[in-house]
């Protein structure tokens, strides 16, 4: 099934639409917004990226870490 109106434009993040603000075919202004995303889809996005971003900060800690032990490990013999 395919809905009445289709466009080529896109949101900059995925959601899905919770209110569409303006009815088909309304004249709109610039910087008009035509609808509202789900806002939980978008905090779920934004906790998945600040995850991502503790887990790549923490592996040149444990890389760090993993050398220190080693040069300590050596000089022990």
């Amino acid at each position: 099934m395919r809905p009445l109106t289709e466009s080529d434009l896109g949101f900059r993040v995925g959601g899905k639409v919770s209110k569409r603000v303006v009815e088909v075919s309304a004249l709109v202004d610039a910087d008009q917004p035509l609808g509202l995303l789900d806002q939980v889809d978008f905090n779920l996005q934004a906790e998945q990226a600040e995850a991502e971003l503790r887990a790549a900060t923490g592996v040149p800690a444990q890389a760090g870490a993993a050398e220190t032990r080693a040069k300590e490990l050596r000089q022990m013999g």
